[in-house]
Formats: structure tokens, C-alpha cells, sequence
């Protein structure tokens, strides 16, 4: 069985992840109005008003200064950022904390945003060769939690999918439906729900002629806000699945339940890494949903 971080950072075949990518010539900076509408989208609270539409329009000029972002903040945002934080500190009646580490940890907490947003909006522009750069240097930084967020947009790659890896035709999470509600197990509430979840991961291909193309599916699950990497929940060997064919395709499914319990409340996204014969690694290019609610 491989190690259970194989799954978590092989998210694409290291074979595939050889394969040449172009080095296309670097575009001009952006004028400040582009600067102006990637900051938006790197810093705003709820995002609701178009913010990474408005980057992926900008194209291929975004790329050099998303890709700056993804390791530092620039020095005018961070001073623009701490004196915010400053002034909200100053808000606070009792804050329980000195300044100065309030001021960090929210901070850091931004980095990690900037960071995570520009990796998404990379993918976005389908800028893989700026991708593979970066995650290159996570790597060599010892930045483990970037490097697998950047080799997880590079998934999006279709040279790099299973289909372009001749694999299969698809490899998907097909349930739960995206923010399914599911019950934690616990408070004094009763469940208006379900206690848990079945994750099913789908791997698809021609009808009649398709063989199973997984030795063993792990399921993980993490808290939508956070940056970390997802956790195992939990794994499934490939002959596990269930199998049907429509005389157009034939499916495997793999069913995982998840219960919730010791979760935090919220949304959860969930995610299957199918691994073949080869040790080689398919992460599914979207995640599904959760919301985790009180009730048992």
C-alpha cells in the first residue's frame, strides 16, 4: 500500500509531470488599474461581486504579478494591511492579545489567502508553465502546503488528466451534491439530515471495453477556509467498486460514508485520490461540498 502522503501531494503522475511545458515569453506588467483589480480579488472578504472573473479577463498580463504574489505580500500591501489591522485592534474592548501578534496572525492568515487565491486564478489562465515554476520552488523552499495547492491546479492541466493520460475518460466526485447539509453527531438538537455522507468517486469510460483502472480510492476532507491539506478520512480498495455500464460508458464508483463527528461546523470540501497498479496518483479536478451542522 503506498504511504498515506502519497495521495495528498501526488496529484499528478510523475511521468506526465516530466512532460516538456512551454516557455512562453513573459508579458508586460500590469498598469495599475490590472494591479488594482488582482489586489481586489486577492484581498476582499466576501467575493461576491465578480473579483476573480474580473482577473481571469485580464489574461495572460496577470501572470507575473500573480505569481509574485504567491510567496511574499508586497511591502505596500502589507504596510496598507497592518495599519488596517492596527485600527481594528484598537476597536476591540478587551482583545487578550498584544497588538503586535494580533496584527501577525491576521497576517498571516491573508498570506495564506493571497496565496491561495493566486494559485486558483494560475489555474484559471491555464498559466501551467508558471505553475510548475512555483511549485518547483515550494518544493525547494520546503513549502509543503503551496506546492500541493499548486500541483493540485496543475491537475486542471488536460495533458496531465487521466483522460490525457490515457487512463480513462473521467474521474470525478459525482456525490455528495455540492453543500449537502450533514449532522456532526452531537449538541441537543435533533437532526433535520443525516448523520453522514456517502462520498462516491466515479472513474468512467468506454462501454464494455473500459477495466477497472484504480487499485485503491482514499477520501479526504478538509474545512473550506483553511489552507492546510486536507486530512484521510478514509480509503477504499479498487475492487470495492460498483460497477455499471448504460451501452455508452462504463462506470466504477466508489462508495465512502463520512460521518462528520469532530469536524467543525460549516462547509467541508471533499476529495478522492484514486491510485493504479503503478503507484501513480489522480487527485479528482473539483471538490464536492459539506455543510456540517449541528445535530444527532
Amino acid at each position: 500500500m503506498p504511504d498515506v502522503a502519497l495521495p495528498v501531494r501526488a496529484v499528478v503522475l510523475a511521468s506526465i509531470l516530466a512532460a516538456s511545458v512551454g516557455c512562453a515569453p513573459q508579458p508586460p506588467p500590469l498598469d495599475p488599474q490590472g494591479q488594482a483589480v488582482v489586489r481586489a480579488w486577492l484581498t476582499c472578504d466576501e467575493c461576491v461581486d465578480g473579483e476573480r472573473a474580473r482577473v481571469d479577463s485580464l489574461g495572460s498580463a496577470a501572470v507575473r504579478t500573480l505569481s509574485g504574489s504567491l510567496f511574499d505580500l508586497s511591502g505596500q500591501l502589507t504596510a496598507n494591511m497592518r495599519a488596517q489591522y492596527s485600527r481594528l485592534y484598537a476597536m476591540l474592548p478587551s482583545p487578550g492579545i498584544d497588538s503586535a501578534t494580533f496584527v501577525d496572525r491576521y497576517l498571516g492568515t491573508l498570506s495564506a489567502t493571497v496565496s491561495r487565491r493566486a494559485v486558483v486564478s494560475l489555474g484559471d489562465l491555464e498559466a501551467w508553465s508558471a505553475l510548475e515554476e512555483a511549485a518547483d520552488l515550494a518544493a525547494s523552499r520546503g513549502d509543503a502546503v503551496l506546492e500541493t495547492l499548486l500541483r493540485g491546479q496543475l491537475r486542471r492541466d488536460p495533458s496531465r488528466s487521466v483522460l490525457g493520460a490515457g487512463v480513462a475518460d473521467s474521474w470525478d466526485i459525482v456525490a455528495p451534491a455540492t453543500d449537502s447539509e450533514v449532522c456532526n453527531g452531537e449538541g441537543p438538537t435533533a437532526c433535520t439530515s443525516t448523520t453522514s455522507a456517502t462520498i462516491i468517486g466515479r472513474a468512467s469510460g468506454p462501454s464494455g471495453t473500459f477495466a477497472n483502472p484504480w487499485t485503491r480510492v482514499y477520501f479526504y476532507a478538509a474545512p473550506l477556509s483553511s489552507t492546510d491539506p486536507p486530512d484521510l478520512v478514509g480509503e477504499l480498495p479498487g475492487a470495492a467498486a460498483v460497477i455499471t455500464d448504460d451501452g455508452t460508458h462504463r462506470h466504477y464508483e466508489w462508495n465512502f460514508v463520512f460521518g462528520p463527528g469532530g469536524w467543525p461546523l460549516g462547509r467541508l470540501r471533499v476529495l478522492a485520490v484514486a491510485v493504479d497498479a503503478s503507484d501513480n496518483a489522480f487527485r479528482t479536478p473539483q471538490d464536492s461540498l459539506l455543510s456540517v451542522v449541528v445535530g444527532r
